[in-house]
């Protein structure tokens, strides 16, 4: 018996792949305040990163799966910056509302992971054991980086914002995910919320070494509106909610790259702080390898 520790966006991407392949399992999670899945912005974008193409060409499969593709959306993927950021190294169309262009033929993947995992939580809630721990005998796996994770060394807090937007090419690209990045301290995003009239806006990455705690996240909200707004970029709603706070784990990123480490019996995944989505394919891939 395989018992998943956390249901966030890992655990409940490996619950669906387990049940696939016939292995049951049981799981838990703590549901504490301090995680990443309620502000994940949730985008597989195209790059030059090869472990990021791995990751991209899984969910471009994925985005047709039975279960997977219902949460999922293809959109284009539009930037302001010199050259497509991430390394990027596709073609790109450069639009009449500058600074934007468009990527040609590379489009962006958006998950719902909220509604993903609120999901994952109904569809196996059989298979909870609240709060009694692993059954006796079972394989642990820890598919969580916060928390009690060995692995994780820090947090990196950001935050989201749902909103509604207006920008100068939206007839043409109604549902479009927009990157602005400007030298190494501006960056503003807003990528649509897969299925939804509405977009993700975000971030920030602010590291907290210590304990996780709340930030100012109306402040940084306000922030990425006047600099989306210098880009044409507007908000037509914010839905009347405030910011979601959430606190990617960010593990030992040169000397621990393990996706799976056997730590004191139990499988420990590695803490993905800023590819958590993106690279689930193949550390999910190492766990069903390492059971």
């Amino acid at each position: 018996m395989i018992h998943i520790e956390g249901m966030g966006v890992l655990g409940s991407i490996l619950a669906v792949r387990l049940e696939a392949a016939g292995i049951d399992f049981t799981w838990d999670d703590c549901e504490h305040e301090i995680t990443a899945w309620k502000a994940s912005t949730s985008i597989v974008y195209p790059s030059g990163e090869p472990e990021d193409m791995f990751g991209y060409m899984r969910w471009q499969d994925w985005a047709d799966h039975q279960t997977f593709g219902r949460f999922t959306e293809r959109v284009p993927y539009a930037f302001t910056t010199k050259k497509p950021p991430h390394k990027g190294k596709y073609s790109y169309e450069a639009l009449e509302s500058e600074p934007w262009k468009v990527a040609n033929s590379a489009w962006a993947y958006c998950v719902n992971v909220q509604e993903f995992i609120r999901w994952a939580r109904w569809n196996y809630a059989g298979l909870r054991v609240h709060n009694h721990g692993a059954p006796a005998g079972s394989r642990v796996i820890v598919a969580h980086g916060t928390g009690n994770n060995p692995r994780r060394k820090q947090y990196v807090w950001g935050w989201a914002q749902r909103v509604m937007l207006r920008y100068p090419f939206r007839e043409r690209f109604p549902r479009c995910a927009l990157y602005h990045r400007k030298g190494r301290f501006v960056m503003a995003y807003a990528y649509p919320i897969a299925n939804t009239s509405y977009w993700w806006a975000g971030s920030s990455l602010i590291v907290q070494k210590g304990e996780a705690k709340e930030l100012d996240a109306l402040k940084h909200f306000q922030k990425w509106e006047r600099t989306m707004a210098e880009q044409g970029v507007f908000v037509v709603d914010d839905a009347n909610e405030p910011p979601v706070q959430g606190w990617r784990p960010r593990g030992d990123d040169i000397n621990d790259t393990a996706w799976v480490r056997e730590i004191d019996g139990q499988l420990v995944v590695r803490p993905l702080w800023h590819s958590g989505v993106r690279w689930a394919p193949q550390l999910t891939d190492a766990v069903l390898e390492a059971l």
